[in-house]
């Protein structure tokens, strides 16, 4: 028969939040497993909007310099949100060469 002290009721509560924790890590680390390796150089737009200090219009930016070739655009699946979920999410390079004046638009 099962005391309903309150060391009981401790005990179980501690072997639920290992279990739990246990469980947490393993998620965590599955994760881990599925997402990208984001190389040196490539940023989100958000991170990139931090970088420069704007918040307005970056996204658009980086879209036009993609399309001029001064930057390119790739997707890296990245954990997203809380950590747990994992999705491919836009990042951005800007092009090693870009176009000197008078050689464009």
């Amino acid at each position: 028969m099962a005391r309903r002290d309150g060391a009981h009721t401790s005990a179980a509560s501690a072997r639920v939040e290992v279990l739990r924790a246990r469980f947490i890590d393993a998620e965590r680390e599955l994760t881990m497993e599925s997402a990208d390796i984001v190389p040196e150089g490539w940023l989100t737009s958000a991170t990139w909007a931090a970088l420069l200090g704007r918040t307005v219009n970056v996204n658009q930016r980086l879209n036009q310099l993609v399309r001029d070739g001064a930057a390119e655009l790739r997707k890296f699946r990245i954990p997203v949100g809380s950590g747990r979920t994992v999705r491919p999410v836009n990042h951005y390079r800007i092009a090693e060469k870009t176009r000197t004046r008078g050689s464009g638009r």
